[in-house]
Protein backbone atom coordinates (compact mmCIF):
# COMPACT_ATOMS: atom_id res chain seq x y z
CA UNK A 1 0.00 0.00 0.00
CA UNK A 2 1.31 3.48 -1.43
CA UNK A 3 0.55 6.34 0.57
CA UNK A 4 0.81 9.78 0.69
CA UNK A 5 1.52 11.73 3.35
CA UNK A 6 0.18 14.97 1.70
CA UNK A 7 -3.20 14.24 2.88
CA UNK A 8 -2.82 12.50 5.81
CA UNK A 9 -5.14 9.34 7.20
CA UNK A 10 -4.51 7.80 10.58
CA UNK A 11 -1.44 5.11 9.14
CA UNK A 12 0.16 7.60 7.44
CA UNK A 13 -2.03 9.52 4.40
CA UNK A 14 -4.04 8.82 1.58
CA UNK A 15 -3.54 5.87 -0.30
CA UNK A 16 -3.26 6.51 -4.03
CA UNK A 17 -2.11 2.94 -4.78
CA UNK A 18 -1.52 -0.30 -4.75
CA UNK A 19 1.07 -2.96 -5.88
CA UNK A 20 0.14 -6.79 -5.80
CA UNK A 21 3.33 -8.93 -5.54
CA UNK A 22 2.87 -13.00 -5.55
CA UNK A 23 6.10 -14.56 -4.11
CA UNK A 24 6.84 -18.42 -4.66
CA UNK A 25 9.37 -19.92 -2.64
CA UNK A 26 11.15 -16.92 -2.17
CA UNK A 27 11.24 -15.36 -6.36
CA UNK A 28 8.49 -12.74 -6.95
CA UNK A 29 6.30 -14.67 -10.13
CA UNK A 30 4.13 -12.04 -10.55
CA UNK A 31 3.90 -7.89 -9.92
CA UNK A 32 0.73 -5.52 -10.89
CA UNK A 33 0.26 -1.76 -9.80
CA UNK A 34 -2.86 -0.71 -9.27
CA UNK A 35 -4.80 2.98 -8.76
CA UNK A 36 -6.87 2.99 -6.15
CA UNK A 37 -9.77 4.20 -7.92
CA UNK A 38 -9.21 1.46 -10.11
CA UNK A 39 -9.66 -0.69 -7.63
CA UNK A 40 -12.73 1.12 -6.43
CA UNK A 41 -14.16 0.66 -9.82
CA UNK A 42 -13.99 -3.27 -9.58
CA UNK A 43 -16.08 -2.96 -6.54
CA UNK A 44 -18.89 -1.10 -7.90
CA UNK A 45 -20.88 -4.18 -9.13
CA UNK A 46 -21.15 -5.16 -4.99
CA UNK A 47 -22.54 -1.66 -4.60
CA UNK A 48 -20.98 -1.60 -1.02
CA UNK A 49 -22.74 0.92 0.90
CA UNK A 50 -21.74 1.07 4.15
CA UNK A 51 -22.64 3.99 6.31
CA UNK A 52 -19.69 6.62 6.57
CA UNK A 53 -18.10 7.08 10.05
CA UNK A 54 -16.95 10.16 11.86
CA UNK A 55 -15.13 12.29 9.58
CA UNK A 56 -15.17 10.36 6.73
CA UNK A 57 -19.19 11.71 6.38
CA UNK A 58 -17.67 15.07 5.24
CA UNK A 59 -15.79 14.00 2.62
CA UNK A 60 -18.19 10.92 0.95
CA UNK A 61 -21.73 9.24 2.89
CA UNK A 62 -20.40 5.97 1.55
CA UNK A 63 -17.09 4.03 3.28
CA UNK A 64 -15.13 2.44 0.66
CA UNK A 65 -11.50 1.19 -0.06
CA UNK A 66 -9.71 4.20 -0.52
CA UNK A 67 -10.77 5.64 3.02
CA UNK A 68 -10.06 1.64 5.06
CA UNK A 69 -7.37 2.96 6.68
CA UNK A 70 -9.49 4.70 9.15
CA UNK A 71 -8.37 3.27 12.25
CA UNK A 72 -5.91 4.33 14.69
CA UNK A 73 -5.10 0.55 15.27
CA UNK A 74 -3.35 -0.83 12.66
CA UNK A 75 -5.03 -4.36 12.46
CA UNK A 76 -8.30 -3.02 12.62
CA UNK A 77 -7.18 -0.50 8.99
CA UNK A 78 -5.65 -3.67 7.91
CA UNK A 79 -8.97 -5.79 8.32
CA UNK A 80 -10.62 -3.59 6.73
CA UNK A 81 -8.65 -3.00 3.69
CA UNK A 82 -8.74 -6.96 3.48
CA UNK A 83 -12.56 -6.66 3.83
CA UNK A 84 -12.64 -4.92 0.31
CA UNK A 85 -10.16 -6.45 -1.62
CA UNK A 86 -11.50 -10.15 -0.96
CA UNK A 87 -14.59 -8.73 -2.79
CA UNK A 88 -12.20 -8.77 -5.99
CA UNK A 89 -10.01 -11.29 -7.27
CA UNK A 90 -7.11 -9.77 -5.33
CA UNK A 91 -6.50 -11.73 -2.52
CA UNK A 92 -3.77 -10.68 0.20
CA UNK A 93 -1.77 -12.56 2.97
CA UNK A 94 0.40 -9.56 4.46
CA UNK A 95 0.19 -6.30 3.55
CA UNK A 96 3.26 -3.58 3.96
CA UNK A 97 2.45 -0.10 4.22
CA UNK A 98 4.55 2.08 2.45
CA UNK A 99 5.16 6.64 2.77
CA UNK A 100 6.19 8.73 -0.11
CA UNK A 101 8.72 9.95 3.22
CA UNK A 102 10.94 6.72 2.23
CA UNK A 103 11.59 7.94 -1.34
CA UNK A 104 12.08 11.46 -0.17
CA UNK A 105 14.89 9.89 2.04
CA UNK A 106 16.52 7.79 -0.99
CA UNK A 107 16.10 11.56 -2.78
CA UNK A 108 18.08 13.04 0.05
CA UNK A 109 21.56 10.56 -0.06
CA UNK A 110 21.27 10.15 -4.36
CA UNK A 111 20.27 14.76 -4.70
CA UNK A 112 18.56 14.38 -8.21
CA UNK A 113 16.99 12.31 -10.55
CA UNK A 114 16.51 13.21 -14.05
CA UNK A 115 13.38 11.41 -15.26
CA UNK A 116 12.77 11.97 -19.41
CA UNK A 117 9.38 12.07 -18.91
CA UNK A 118 9.56 14.98 -16.42
CA UNK A 119 11.56 18.26 -17.47
CA UNK A 120 12.45 19.25 -14.70
CA UNK A 121 15.01 17.02 -11.95
CA UNK A 122 13.59 15.43 -9.62
CA UNK A 123 14.76 16.13 -5.97
CA UNK A 124 13.73 15.61 -2.19
CA UNK A 125 12.42 18.91 -1.88
CA UNK A 126 10.43 19.06 -4.76
CA UNK A 127 9.19 15.55 -5.30
CA UNK A 128 5.80 16.01 -3.57
CA UNK A 129 5.37 18.90 -5.39
CA UNK A 130 5.84 17.60 -9.26
CA UNK A 131 4.31 14.40 -9.02
CA UNK A 132 1.03 15.38 -7.46
CA UNK A 133 1.02 18.62 -9.42
CA UNK A 134 1.24 15.84 -12.42
CA UNK A 135 -1.51 13.75 -10.80
CA UNK A 136 -3.92 16.16 -9.76
CA UNK A 137 -3.62 17.85 -13.50
CA UNK A 138 -4.67 14.49 -15.09
CA UNK A 139 -1.78 13.98 -17.30
CA UNK A 140 -1.55 10.57 -17.66
CA UNK A 141 0.05 10.09 -21.35
CA UNK A 142 3.74 9.44 -20.26
CA UNK A 143 4.51 6.90 -22.90
CA UNK A 144 2.69 5.60 -25.74
CA UNK A 145 -0.19 4.55 -23.65
CA UNK A 146 -3.08 6.48 -22.17
CA UNK A 147 -3.82 5.10 -18.69
CA UNK A 148 -4.39 6.10 -15.02
CA UNK A 149 -3.34 9.59 -14.15
CA UNK A 150 -1.00 8.11 -11.43
CA UNK A 151 0.86 6.70 -14.38
CA UNK A 152 3.28 8.79 -14.05
CA UNK A 153 4.34 8.36 -10.75
CA UNK A 154 4.69 4.38 -11.47
CA UNK A 155 6.85 4.92 -13.95
CA UNK A 156 9.05 7.36 -12.46
CA UNK A 157 9.25 4.69 -9.31
CA UNK A 158 10.20 2.07 -11.86
CA UNK A 159 12.43 4.63 -13.67
CA UNK A 160 13.92 5.31 -10.16
CA UNK A 161 14.19 1.80 -8.61
CA UNK A 162 16.62 1.14 -11.92
CA UNK A 163 18.82 4.30 -10.97
CA UNK A 164 19.34 2.85 -7.30
CA UNK A 165 19.76 -0.48 -8.15
CA UNK A 166 22.86 0.86 -10.81
CA UNK A 167 24.50 2.34 -7.32
CA UNK A 168 25.24 -1.15 -5.55
CA UNK A 169 24.54 0.60 -1.87
CA UNK A 170 23.03 -2.24 -0.35
CA UNK A 171 24.53 -1.55 2.66
CA UNK A 172 22.99 1.66 2.75
CA UNK A 173 19.80 0.39 1.62
CA UNK A 174 19.66 -1.88 4.44
CA UNK A 175 19.85 1.27 6.82
CA UNK A 176 17.77 3.09 5.27
CA UNK A 177 15.01 0.80 5.50
CA UNK A 178 15.74 -0.16 8.35
CA UNK A 179 15.67 3.87 9.84
CA UNK A 180 12.25 4.06 8.03
CA UNK A 181 10.94 1.20 9.88
CA UNK A 182 12.10 2.91 12.70
CA UNK A 183 9.97 6.00 12.13
CA UNK A 184 7.37 4.39 11.20
CA UNK A 185 7.67 5.20 7.43
CA UNK A 186 7.31 1.48 6.32
CA UNK A 187 5.23 -0.75 8.84
CA UNK A 188 3.86 -5.03 8.01
CA UNK A 189 0.92 -6.82 8.88
CA UNK A 190 0.25 -10.14 8.73
CA UNK A 191 -3.42 -11.72 8.79
CA UNK A 192 -1.87 -14.82 9.71
CA UNK A 193 -1.31 -14.78 13.75
CA UNK A 194 2.07 -16.81 13.45
CA UNK A 195 3.31 -14.37 10.82
CA UNK A 196 2.51 -11.80 12.92
CA UNK A 197 3.97 -12.66 15.86
CA UNK A 198 7.10 -13.54 14.50
CA UNK A 199 7.30 -9.57 12.63
CA UNK A 200 6.96 -8.42 16.15
CA UNK A 201 9.68 -10.82 17.40
CA UNK A 202 11.98 -9.28 14.72
CA UNK A 203 10.41 -6.01 15.79
CA UNK A 204 9.18 -5.16 12.44
CA UNK A 205 5.68 -4.89 13.86
CA UNK A 206 5.25 -3.27 17.18
CA UNK A 207 1.64 -2.85 18.86
CA UNK A 208 0.68 0.54 20.90
CA UNK A 209 1.69 -0.06 24.57
CA UNK A 210 2.57 2.29 27.47
CA UNK A 211 2.67 0.32 29.95
CA UNK A 212 5.58 1.68 31.32
CA UNK A 213 4.29 5.22 31.08
CA UNK A 214 2.04 7.50 33.75
CA UNK A 215 1.29 9.67 30.94
CA UNK A 216 1.10 9.53 27.49
CA UNK A 217 -0.29 11.13 24.09
CA UNK A 218 -0.90 9.85 20.58
CA UNK A 219 -2.48 12.60 18.72
CA UNK A 220 -3.96 10.87 15.17
CA UNK A 221 -4.22 13.52 12.67
CA UNK A 222 -6.84 12.97 9.58
CA UNK A 223 -7.18 15.58 6.94
CA UNK A 224 -10.62 16.18 5.83
CA UNK A 225 -9.00 19.21 3.36
CA UNK A 226 -10.05 17.45 -0.12
CA UNK A 227 -6.20 19.14 -0.94
CA UNK A 228 -2.70 18.54 -0.28
CA UNK A 229 -1.89 21.21 2.09
CA UNK A 230 -0.61 18.60 4.69
CA UNK A 231 2.64 18.89 2.83
CA UNK A 232 3.21 22.62 4.42
CA UNK A 233 2.04 21.91 7.49
CA UNK A 234 4.04 22.64 10.77
CA UNK A 235 3.14 21.47 14.14
CA UNK A 236 4.15 22.06 17.52
CA UNK A 237 3.08 19.71 20.84
CA UNK A 238 3.51 21.66 23.74
CA UNK A 239 3.04 19.81 26.88
CA UNK A 240 3.00 21.01 29.97
CA UNK A 241 3.45 19.05 33.69
CA UNK A 242 2.79 20.27 37.41
CA UNK A 243 3.58 17.73 40.45
CA UNK A 244 0.87 18.36 42.90
CA UNK A 245 1.60 18.50 46.58
CA UNK A 246 -0.25 14.94 46.73
CA UNK A 247 1.89 13.53 43.46
CA UNK A 248 -0.98 13.65 41.15
CA UNK A 249 0.26 15.30 37.85
CA UNK A 250 -1.70 18.28 35.95
CA UNK A 251 -1.14 18.31 32.49
CA UNK A 252 -2.00 20.27 29.46
CA UNK A 253 -1.25 19.16 25.60
CA UNK A 254 -1.68 21.56 23.50
CA UNK A 255 -1.57 21.13 19.57
CA UNK A 256 -0.53 24.09 17.78
CA UNK A 257 -0.69 23.99 13.67
CA UNK A 258 0.52 26.77 11.14
CA UNK A 259 -0.08 26.94 7.44
CA UNK A 260 3.05 27.96 5.85
CA UNK A 261 1.81 28.20 2.32
CA UNK A 262 3.07 31.04 0.05
CA UNK A 263 4.09 33.00 -2.39
CA UNK A 264 7.21 31.31 -2.80
CA UNK A 265 5.36 27.77 -2.75
CA UNK A 266 2.88 29.30 -5.35
CA UNK A 267 5.30 30.52 -8.01
CA UNK A 268 7.10 26.95 -7.80
CA UNK A 269 3.95 25.33 -9.32
CA UNK A 270 3.63 28.03 -11.87
CA UNK A 271 6.91 27.83 -12.81
CA UNK A 272 6.64 23.73 -13.13
CA UNK A 273 3.73 24.02 -14.87
CA UNK A 274 5.19 26.39 -17.17
CA UNK A 275 8.31 23.83 -18.04
CA UNK A 276 5.67 21.08 -18.43
CA UNK A 277 3.82 23.65 -21.02
CA UNK A 278 0.55 22.87 -18.65
CA UNK A 279 -0.06 26.48 -17.40
CA UNK A 280 -2.52 27.33 -20.18
CA UNK A 281 -4.21 23.52 -20.51
CA UNK A 282 -5.78 23.35 -16.51
CA UNK A 283 -7.28 25.23 -14.28
CA UNK A 284 -4.68 26.80 -12.98
CA UNK A 285 -6.98 27.78 -9.98
CA UNK A 286 -8.11 24.52 -9.12
CA UNK A 287 -4.60 23.11 -9.02
CA UNK A 288 -3.20 25.38 -6.82
CA UNK A 289 -6.36 24.93 -4.16
CA UNK A 290 -6.37 21.36 -4.76
CA UNK A 291 -2.79 21.01 -4.36
CA UNK A 292 -2.23 23.56 -0.98
CA UNK A 293 -3.62 26.96 -1.54
CA UNK A 294 -6.70 26.47 0.85
CA UNK A 295 -7.37 26.12 4.17
CA UNK A 296 -6.71 22.90 6.05
CA UNK A 297 -9.25 21.06 7.89
CA UNK A 298 -8.33 17.91 10.56
CA UNK A 299 -10.26 15.58 12.09
CA UNK A 300 -8.24 15.18 15.36
CA UNK A 301 -8.28 11.70 17.68
CA UNK A 302 -5.70 12.11 20.94
CA UNK A 303 -4.99 8.67 22.97
CA UNK A 304 -5.32 9.39 26.86
CA UNK A 305 -4.38 7.37 29.92
CA UNK A 306 -7.37 5.69 31.18
CA UNK A 307 -6.95 6.94 34.58
CA UNK A 308 -7.05 10.36 33.25
CA UNK A 309 -9.83 12.82 34.61
CA UNK A 310 -10.51 14.81 31.95
CA UNK A 311 -11.60 18.68 31.74
CA UNK A 312 -14.41 18.85 29.45
CA UNK A 313 -13.91 21.56 26.45
CA UNK A 314 -16.05 23.21 23.94
CA UNK A 315 -16.09 20.79 20.49
CA UNK A 316 -14.25 18.12 22.38
CA UNK A 317 -16.06 14.42 22.16
CA UNK A 318 -14.44 12.05 24.94
CA UNK A 319 -14.88 8.11 24.50
CA UNK A 320 -13.81 4.80 26.24
CA UNK A 321 -12.00 2.75 24.11
CA UNK A 322 -10.20 -0.49 25.57
CA UNK A 323 -7.02 0.68 27.31
CA UNK A 324 -7.63 4.90 26.35
CA UNK A 325 -9.78 7.25 26.33
CA UNK A 326 -10.05 8.92 23.00
CA UNK A 327 -10.64 12.85 22.86
CA UNK A 328 -11.87 13.69 18.95
CA UNK A 329 -12.30 17.53 18.18
CA UNK A 330 -11.84 19.04 14.57
CA UNK A 331 -9.17 21.72 13.83
CA UNK A 332 -9.41 24.26 10.74
CA UNK A 333 -6.36 26.48 9.68
CA UNK A 334 -6.33 29.04 7.30
CA UNK A 335 -3.73 29.84 5.13
CA UNK A 336 -1.11 32.36 6.57
CA UNK A 337 -2.31 31.22 9.89
CA UNK A 338 -2.35 29.56 13.14
CA UNK A 339 -4.76 27.77 14.76
CA UNK A 340 -4.30 25.49 18.24
CA UNK A 341 -5.94 22.89 20.57
CA UNK A 342 -5.58 22.36 24.31
CA UNK A 343 -6.70 19.29 26.28
CA UNK A 344 -6.33 19.31 30.18
CA UNK A 345 -6.32 16.81 32.67
CA UNK A 346 -5.51 15.34 36.15
CA UNK A 347 -3.74 12.14 36.48
CA UNK A 348 -3.77 10.51 40.13
CA UNK A 349 -0.88 9.17 41.47
CA UNK A 350 -1.72 7.53 45.21
CA UNK A 351 2.00 5.61 44.90
CA UNK A 352 4.21 8.62 44.26
CA UNK A 353 5.60 7.38 41.60
CA UNK A 354 8.59 8.89 39.49
CA UNK A 355 6.69 10.89 36.36
CA UNK A 356 7.53 9.69 32.70
CA UNK A 357 5.70 10.30 29.35
CA UNK A 358 5.39 9.22 25.38
CA UNK A 359 4.60 11.24 22.86
CA UNK A 360 4.07 8.29 20.39
CA UNK A 361 4.71 9.67 16.47
CA UNK A 362 1.66 8.96 13.92
CA UNK A 363 3.44 7.63 11.15
CA UNK A 364 3.42 10.06 8.51
CA UNK A 365 5.05 12.68 11.11
CA UNK A 366 8.54 13.88 10.25
CA UNK A 367 10.63 17.00 12.19
CA UNK A 368 7.52 17.97 14.63
CA UNK A 369 8.68 20.18 17.15
CA UNK A 370 8.28 19.18 21.10
CA UNK A 371 8.18 21.66 24.05
CA UNK A 372 8.16 19.98 26.95
CA UNK A 373 7.57 22.55 30.19
CA UNK A 374 7.77 21.27 34.04
CA UNK A 375 6.12 23.89 36.59
CA UNK A 376 5.84 26.49 33.51
CA UNK A 377 9.26 26.34 32.68
CA UNK A 378 10.70 25.39 29.85
CA UNK A 379 12.76 22.09 29.58
CA UNK A 380 13.67 21.13 26.46
CA UNK A 381 12.36 21.91 22.73
CA UNK A 382 13.02 19.03 20.94
CA UNK A 383 12.51 18.09 16.82
CA UNK A 384 12.48 14.53 15.79
CA UNK A 385 10.94 11.90 13.61
CA UNK A 386 10.89 9.25 16.24
CA UNK A 387 8.89 9.11 19.49
CA UNK A 388 9.17 11.45 21.87
CA UNK A 389 10.18 10.63 25.42
CA UNK A 390 10.68 12.27 28.79
CA UNK A 391 11.80 9.88 31.49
Amino acid sequence: VFQNNDEIRPTWGFMWSMMFVTIYKWKVINLEKKDIYALEYLLKPYKLRESSPEWINKLSQYFGLRDSNYYIDLAQSSEKIKYFLDKTDYKVDWIVYINQNLIVDFLKKYWEINYPAIKTPINWDNFSMVTSTLVEAKVSKTSDVMSTPKQVLFDFIDFYIKQIKQNWDYLWYIKIALNSIEKKDVMFYSFNKEDDNFLKQIWLKKDLDFGEFIDYNYPVFTSISWNKSDRYMKRTFQKYVKVNVDCSISTKFKIIQEHTFGYKEEQSIKNFLYSMDLLWKIDLDYSLKIQWNQKNRQFIRVLLPKNAILKQKPWMQIYDVDKFWEVWFYLDTELYSKSDYTIEYTIPNPECKNYNYKLEKQSWLKNYKVDYYKNNVLQQTTNTDYDYIVK
